[in-house]
């Protein structure tokens, strides 16, 4: 099994699950992970040299999709070998690499920028919130943004410098829980009695 089919395979350990938070203001989130998160978060679309990325990013072009995608994953028709082999590369490979299932859990603990603003960057992310971790001398980020239903995944990236805190407002994450996809509770945690 190659690297990429086993870093879908675990992302896909968290298909369904749904993470709900309680934060020291008292403001409450919830979001839902899906299988088919994956290859935006991993960053495929990025990734413009490759002809199969640009069928994806095709608003008008349906031929390929997010589970379409995952299939040729599982079927390893795109390996990280595939990837590598496009020129931007580069730009995605610290989420390639820091994209885990257990990444995403231990983001889970730490803080939200709330309200996102975006306005005061430049950036195109339409994030409502973004999970914020240190991690080895830098940040790692889970952007969570409204799609008209429920919260669910945006982006997700590493990023040496605090650029995406400053000035936003910053607040603790007080109390998680995580259901998964049978509704079952897999984890909740108080940070204050936890």
């Amino acid at each position: 099994m190659g690297k990429l089919l086993d870093k879908f395979n675990d992302f896909k350990k968290l298909n369904n699950f749904v993470f709900s938070y309680v934060l020291d203001n008292g403001t409450n989130i919830s979001f839902k992970i899906s299988q088919f998160n994956f290859a935006h978060l991993i960053g495929i679309h990025k990734l413009i040299d490759l002809p199969i990325v640009g069928k994806f990013n095709n608003p008008t072009d349906y031929s390929v999709t997010s589970k379409v995608i995952n299939k040729l994953i599982r079927n390893e028709v795109i390996t990280e070998d595939v990837l590598k082999s496009s020129s931007h590369f580069c730009e995605i490979e610290n989420r390639y690499n820091f994209l885990t299932s257990e990444n995403l859990l231990s983001l889970s603990f730490n803080e939200v920028i709330i309200n996102f603003n975006r306005t005061i960057l430049r950036t195109i992310l339409r994030s409502n919130y973004i999970f914020v971790e240190s991690k080895n001398g830098g940040y790692l980020h889970l952007g969570i943004v409204f799609d008209g239903r429920i919260y669910v995944p945006e982006t997700f990236f590493f990023d040496t410098t605090d650029y995406y805190k400053r000035n936003q407002t910053v607040i603790k994450i007080k109390k998680i829980t995580i259901t998964d996809s049978h509704n079952k509770i897999v984890l909740e945690e108080d940070k204050i009695n936890g």
